[in-house]
């Protein structure tokens, strides 16, 4: 059975791993590897765009908790986040729904022998009626909506609440009663939007259950299996560790800066304290 350093937490950006190439899953969380490749070039813009999606989530937050608009895009000088900020002012599905807000929301449970983490841009809860999960991407295009569905954030973001929200808020939040977001500046009209059912949750159990079990019982020993996507090794940092290339891919051309999200986890904000349930 694996040892995994004491404290570990699944979430999603470590489950993803996982799913995309369990060695790079073994070498970064299970030998606590570094490597110093980087993971995609140019550096200077994967680190602009690193930087400006940290700064739009602060952003976010500190509005949803109240602070005054004028105060906050007095400060604004990055003309492509003045263009996002703009953008989520008039994002009206937002800024009409009814409920408390809770931004930058951190979950976490024991689950499936392990303990589990979600770090939620925003929840809005509406008492009895719904919860709504919204998550701010940053990328250069909105993705197709089969490619985030199967994605390891919605599977668990939604299943999390699900099990952890009834302890929260109320007998009353049934699976149907939730959905996720998905919201991008570039495209402020074109939300995705996921709606739950306890058929879905249950299905989601079963995958996630899967996962955390396959983890937790790989070999100490043997290198795990390395992916059979080459495509994903140009933006990984273990590509040359793996004898799989030394040249970081390009930044923005693995079919669009969501991907290159999903298959380096370039951006991640769940490196965070949890509030746990």
């Amino acid at each position: 059975m694996v040892m995994l350093p004491d404290g570990f937490t699944f979430n999603q950006a470590n489950l993803q791993d996982f799913v995309d190439c369990p060695r790079r899953f073994q070498l970064r969380y299970v030998q606590g590897q570094q490597w110093p490749a980087v993971m995609a070039e140019p550096l200077s813009e994967h680190e602009a765009f690193v930087r400006r999606g940290a700064q739009f989530h602060c952003l976010v937050e500190r509005h949803q908790l109240g602070l005054p608009v004028a105060e906050m895009a007095s400060g604004l000088s990055d003309s492509v986040l003045c263009t996002w900020w703009d953008a989520y002012l008039g994002f009206e599905m937002l800024h009409t729904l009814p409920g408390e807000r809770f931004p930058e929301l951190r979950l976490s449970a024991e689950l499936f022998g392990g303990r589990v983490m979600a770090a939620l841009d925003l929840v809005v809860v509406e008492p009895g009626s719904r919860v709504t999960i919204f998550d701010w991407k940053t990328y250069g295009r909105v993705p197709r909506r089969e490619w985030l569905a199967f994605r390891l954030q919605t599977v668990l973001y939604l299943y999390l609440v699900a099990v952890v929200g009834p302890g929260m808020l109320g007998d009353w939040l049934k699976p149907d009663m939730l959905s996720m977001v998905y919201w991008f500046p570039v495209e402020p009209g074109l939300p995705v939007v996921f709606r739950y059912s306890q058929q879905q949750q249950q299905e989601d159990g079963v995958r996630l259950a899967g996962l955390v079990q396959a983890v937790l019982g790989g070999s100490g020993k043997d290198v795990w299996p390395l992916t059979s996507e080459t495509r994903l090794c140009e933006y990984c940092q273990f590509r040359s560790r793996c004898g799989r290339g030394v040249a970081a891919g390009v930044f923005g051309e693995f079919g669009g800066l969501d991907e290159v999200v999903g298959a380096a986890g370039v951006l991640s904000f769940e490196e965070v304290d949890e509030v746990g349930f």
